[in-house]
């Protein structure tokens, strides 16, 4: 009948963090979003995460088919570090670091599911003054 329905859905973080020194910090984290899927039987198209809707054209960019691909499972994990190499009359100087891993699984359709993931790495030279 076209009204709205909530989804269910979690999501869960960890995180710890070390000073294993006065200038070295350390850090982790990891998370995870999930939302369940919601459709009416036998209607195509309909709901989230819905079996009958397409996925045909999510393997590839620009495709003219469909792709609903609704998000099921977000994961992340994320590990770096600060290290303060400089601490004195003129301020403070830091260097950072990051890895991260993110990973998206869709509910599978017409066509399949699918995972898309990532891995990033950042680095960071900061200075704050006096």
């Amino acid at each position: 009948d076209g009204s709205t329905h909530p989804l269910t859905e979690y999501q869960i973080m960890a995180g710890v963090i070390g000073h294993p020194t006065p200038s070295l910090d350390l850090y982790g984290y990891a998370g995870l979003e999930h939302a369940d899927r919601w459709s009416v039987p036998g209607v195509s198209g309909y709901g989230y995460g819905n079996p009958l809707s397409s996925n045909a054209g999510c393997a590839t960019e620009g495709s003219a088919d469909p792709c609903t691909a609704n998000t099921r499972d977000l994961m992340e994990g994320t590990a770096g570090f600060w290290w303060k190499f400089y601490q004195g009359d003129f301020g403070s100087v830091r260097f950072g670091a990051q890895y991260e891993y993110v990973a998206r699984n869709v509910w599978g359709g017409v066509g399949g599911g699918g995972t898309a993931d990532n891995n990033i790495f950042y680095t960071s030279f900061r200075y704050y003054p006096f």
